[in-house]
């Protein structure tokens, strides 16, 4: 046989990482998702492993604690508890929220909560919802509350946190099969907290929206500076505010990049649980689902908004980096092109000046040299050689002064390479 892929014994437990519960009626269900920093999450399962025994590193585990069915969940951002209630006063709601042991338990654990259910699962005919304890319970008629699978069951909530700061669930159920119940159970919980986890971007869309309508007057400012014409020292000024418009928009983008892109899988969840639970109408409410997905669809919009603005600025910033370099470019190519225009004319008269150094030169070394064969004469003829001194010095004189010409032309031509060959 083949040797097993490292990860498929963890993608094989994936499948089952999540079972669903099965529910019998009546059960009260409480659910904490809790946000934690990644360096955070071994301590939750530490404290369970001393306390219940499970595995410091399990993913998920359950357990038993003062008689209640505990789940412990632990996500890639959140860590979630399930606590069941089996046996729940006939009144919904009115018992503590978590047991007292658990919550010793849980006690000075990091994290935040980001979300907290308590739902409430008793049976009913055909499934139909019991508007008047729907009413008794929330204190008021405009509850949101739909049908579910097919009118076999129905939820109701008006989403507004209790005493304990709970989002409070009334289902009532007309089917006897556990696994459907639990299977209906989980879509609605996940629902809310998904929706609660989506939502967490929205803080930061406001904050980011405020600093990107600043950060985006300054571009068009800067823009308008770099339309105005090139300059010199207006140039490396606007580089500089460039730069740091650059850092600042990256740093926002890098901000909200993981909130926003989470918040939109969070959403897609959120989105799906409800079309899996087939909602319909109770007549005179609003639909639970409709009710959450009034309200996080423009949240959703305005974070795709921000993250859209975002990219667009920092597009704009790269754009006028871009035009500002091509034209310091431009610029300097210009510059460049002037320094050696400048440095040609200077070569050239250079030249100029160096060969009337040399006809001089030329003029200077014939004169000496000549006078040098002149008194060489003058001392023959008065030694009695039959010579004439001026008739030597005048046919010395061409001879010499071409002979150094040419001799200085061949020099220079060594000295610059002309005569290398």
């Amino acid at each position: 046989m083949f040797e097993p892929h490292p990860y498929r014994e963890a993608l094989l437990d994936e499948l089952h990482a999540r079972p669903r519960p099965l529910l019998g009626a009546p059960c009260l269900v409480t659910r904490l998702d809790i946000q934690v920093a990644p360096e955070d999450m071994k301590a939750h399962g530490e404290r369970l492993n001393e306390h219940v025994g499970i595995e410091v590193g399990a993913r998920q585990a359950a357990f038993q604690m003062g008689g209640f069915d505990v789940v412990f969940e632990r996500r890639t951002e959140f860590i979630t508890y399930t606590i069941i209630d089996k046996s729940p006063s006939k009144e919904p709601f009115s018992a503590p929220a978590v047991d007292p042991g658990l919550n010793a338990i849980l006690s000075g654990l990091p994290g935040q909560l980001v979300s907290a259910i308590r739902l409430h699962l008793q049976t009913s005919k055909g499934g139909q919802p019991d508007l008047d304890q729907c009413a008794a319970v929330f204190g008021h008629e405009t509850y949101a509350a739909s049908m579910l699978r097919g009118g076999m069951a129905s939820v109701a909530s008006d989403f507004k946190p209790d005493a304990n700061g709970f989002i409070r669930f009334l289902v009532h159920d007309g089917s006897d099969n556990p696994s459907t119940r639990g299977r209906m159970v989980q879509r609605i919980l996940e629902m809310e907290a998904y929706r609660a986890a989506a939502m967490l971007a929205l803080p930061l869309a406001r904050s980011a929206g405020s600093e990107l309508d600043t950060l985006e007057r300054a571009l068009d400012g800067v823009s308008e500076r770099i339309a105005a014409g090139p300059h010199a020292s207006k140039d490396r000024d606007i580089l500089d505010r460039l730069t740091t418009l650059a850092g600042k928009a990256e740093r926002l983008r890098a901000e909200g990049d993981y909130r926003f892109a989470a918040a939109r899988a969070y959403g897609d969840l959120v989105h799906d649980r409800n079309h899996r639970l087939r909602e319909e109408r109770v007549e005179g409410h609003e639909r639970v689902g409709v009710f959450i997905e009034r309200r996080l669809n423009p949240a959703l919009q305005t974070c795709n908004a921000v993250s859209e603005r975002q990219n667009a600025l920092a597009q704009r910033v790269d754009r006028a980096v871009r035009l500002l370099t091509t034209r310091v470019q431009v610029d300097l190519e210009d510059k460049n092109a002037g320094v050696l225009d400048a440095m040609n004319r200077r070569a050239a008269a250079q030249l100029r000046l160096q060969e009337a150094v040399e006809a001089l030169s030329t003029v200077a070394m014939t004169y000496y040299g000549v006078g040098l064969i002149h008194y060489l004469a003058k001392g023959a003829e008065e030694g009695g050689l039959p010579v004439n001194p001026t008739l030597i010095a005048g046919i010395a004189t061409p001879v010499m002064f071409f002979g150094i010409w040419f001799g200085l032309r061949f020099i220079r031509k060594l000295i610059t390479g002309g005569g290398s060959k």
